[in-house]
């Protein structure tokens, strides 16, 4: 897990309930349907800085890093989402010296993560990557237009508005396995479950 000072810690949730309706199959299918075809069916890249600014992958790895499991949420009112391609899918092989086959790569092997208005998920920093890189593009040309438009998209302040909307923290699996206050009765078996007392046995 990444250590930096602007890790946030999230509460232990997978995904959280959004406020309106709950949509059908088929309008999160259509959603899904429009994502892949506004994609590129190459692999996810990441763009070039300019004047020595952080490109937005970069930024993001201040958060987390790719191996930390991360919570986001969807800031807009409006459903939708991102198109990625998972490493587990990619499989190299090399028959021989000079030929070298990579399998798990292209649009037949995309897929979407579709979140509904104000509805948070549990991923891992590598899709995180992909989706915070989207949701970034997406707000910051419905908070900015015109000559601001540039300028926001490099500006540090602007994109830790945006984090601060999006970026929930870094998911602990652990943290729901803390020892709570109970009565009595409930840490007497927590305790007989542990080999702790006799189990009530003379």
């Amino acid at each position: 897990m990444s250590d930096n000072s602007q890790t946030k810690k999230a509460t232990p949730a997978t995904k959280n309930k959004p406020a309106t309706p709950k949509n059908d199959a088929a309008k999160d299918a259509a959603l899904a349907q429009a994502l892949l075809d506004g994609s590129s069916p190459e692999p996810n890249t990441v763009n070039a800085g300019a004047g020595g600014r952080m490109t937005i992958d970069e930024s993001l790895h201040k958060y987390f890093a790719p191996t930390d499991l991360v919570t986001i949420k969807n800031p807009f009112a409006f459903d939708t989402g991102w198109v990625y391609s998972d490493p587990k899918d990619i499989v190299v092989e090399q028959p021989s010296p000079e030929t070298r086959r990579v399998y798990g790569i292209g649009r037949q092997f995309q897929k979407t993560r579709i979140l509904h208005a104000g509805e948070s998920v549990v991923v891992q920093g590598w899709e995180g990557y992909v989706g915070l890189t989207r949701f970034f593009k997406q707000w910051v040309q419905m908070e900015y237009s015109g000559e601001r438009l540039s300028g926001a998209m490099n500006n540090p302040l602007v994109f830790q508005k945006f984090m601060d909307k999006v970026f929930v923290g870094i998911f602990d699996p652990n943290a729901s396995n803390k020892v709570v206050d109970s009565d009595d009765a409930a840490r007497a078996a927590l305790e007989n479950d542990l080999g702790l007392t006799d189990g009530g046995n003379d």
